[in-house]
């Protein structure tokens, strides 16, 4: 999903084995920890390139501690923090815990629906953002507490398969909807 800080490609129970751990860390400080990346649509895989994580927090000043107290830094780039645990490359991707549904939807699916996700939400007015889904008249973040309730907003039932093959339609429209309204 990002830049290797390494070529080590983790066994999947070593990865797992990191993601309980940086789990097990964030929730004892009250934080909202899911998986992102190939580790949370491909969880039966052989090996990962990293170990990608979406942390929500209530409080940004305790996402920030915790992420100096694991990397010595608060963000490295782009939205995200990337360090080494182990031999493991981890990549965390902070958010707002109002907005992590969304956020899940950008970073827990693979690129083909996560592109039919951004045109939906960019023919309803929206982008779909490594932030979560933003009011393209406003800038105002959408709270989408959950996966499910970022799902509805945008009028997709992640279990009906019709739903789903609809959603994958819209990515051919991508790329004429970012040249006409913009969208990143």
């Amino acid at each position: 999903m990002s830049g290797s800080l390494t070529e080590f490609r983790p066994a999947r129970e070593e990865a797992e084995g990191v993601y309980r751990l940086m789990a097990n860390y964030f929730a004892q400080r009250d934080l909202i920890v899911k998986p992102a990346g190939s580790f949370a649509y491909s969880p039966n895989a052989a090996t990962y390139g990293d170990v990608d994580i979406i942390v929500g927090y209530n409080d940004p000043s305790i996402m920030e501690d915790c992420l100096k107290e694991i990397f010595g830094v608060w963000d490295n780039g782009r939205g995200r923090t990337q360090g080494i645990i182990g031999r493991t490359q981890v990549d965390i991707f902070p958010c707002e815990s109002r907005c992590i549904g969304a956020v899940e939807l950008f970073y827990g699916n693979p690129l083909s629906l996560q592109l039919a996700l951004r045109a939906i939400a960019a023919t309803r007015g929206y982008s779909l953002t490594p932030r979560g889904l933003v009011d393209k008249n406003t800038g105002m973040l959408v709270e989408t507490p959950s996966i499910t309730s970022a799902y509805r907003f945008l009028g997709v039932d992640p279990f009906n398969n019709q739903d789903l093959e609809r959603a994958n339609a819209y990515r051919f429209d991508l790329r004429s909807i970012e040249r006409k309204e913009g969208v990143s």
